[in-house]
């Protein structure tokens, strides 16, 4: 019975470990978005098209929810580490 929950423990840390990889890339990923939304913002200074100004809103869109799904990985990391903890 030790052994299945050891095994159980390893693969529960197995699982973190990849989580947080996970994380560590929506976060990459999250920061490199929200610098090409900078860098479009200032190119775009003084115009007025739409189209353009709704494509950089988008960018920062699209980061802001990749730093929230990092926040959602890493709130899941914890449970997991907590549950393999208590076995």
């Amino acid at each position: 019975m030790s052994q299945n929950i050891g095994q159980l423990v390893a693969e529960l840390n197995a699982l973190v470990s990849k989580m947080e990889t996970q994380r560590g890339v929506c976060v990459t990923v999250a920061d490199d978005l929200d610098s090409l939304h900078d860098m479009l913002n200032a190119a775009m200074e003084g115009t007025n098209s739409t189209a353009q100004n709704e494509a950089v809103g988008q960018l920062g869109a699209a980061a802001a929810k990749l730093l929230e799904a990092g926040g959602l990985i890493s709130t899941a990391c914890d449970v997991v580490s907590t549950y393999a903890s208590s076995l």
